[in-house]
């Protein structure tokens, strides 16, 4: 990995000690096993699930279970119907098919969306450099004076990385 372990980890559960600075893909794993096991999340994880539909549901198709209140749903006036696949065995075609129903979705596959999520701010309209979000960048762009990367994460780290590489003499990283 190129990033810190201090830009991965929780503000509840640190990194052990003995964990490199850039931990390697197998201590990102053991470190959410360890998380997942201290919170007691395993019960409520559903690894090799896969979401093949997600679609709002009226009130009167969303009953609500322990997690959920009629009060939530009453107050947001609909709810989301989410249908998964679940692995049943080792084949990808062992896989049985559900539907569940929910107050509130997540969306958080990162570069793997199709839709790049862009924050309006005060100026972008009258900015007269270019704006990318991070789906969007190229490692051989030449001209790299001025430039801000907005963010923390893995894709900010990778955008920094790319501009100093391709020349930048400098790069602002908010």
């Amino acid at each position: 990995m190129q990033v810190s372990k201090h830009c991965y980890e929780f503000a509840d559960h640190r990194f052990p000690a003995t964990t490199p600075y850039l931990p390697a893909s197998s201590d990102i794993c053991e470190y959410c096993d360890t998380y997942a096991t201290a919170w007691h999340l395993w019960p409520h994880l559903r690894l090799g699930t896969r979401v093949l539909r997600v679609s709002r549901s009226s009130c009167a198709a969303c009953m609500p279970s322990a997690s959920s209140s009629a009060a939530t749903v009453e107050h947001f006036g609909c709810c989301f119907t989410v249908e998964l696949a679940e692995s049943a065995g080792d084949s990808a075609a062992e896989c049985d098919t559900v539907t569940e129903t929910f107050t509130h979705v997540v969306h958080a596959i990162g570069l793997r969306s199709n839709k790049p999520c862009v924050p309006e701010f005060p100026g972008a309209a009258s900015f007269s450099g270019t704006l990318l979000h991070s789906s969007e960048r190229q490692d051989d762009v030449t001209e790299f004076s001025g430039k801000a990367v907005v963010g923390s994460g893995k894709s900010a780290q990778d955008a920094a990385l790319a501009a100093v590489n391709a020349g930048a003499e400098s790069v602002t990283q908010v």
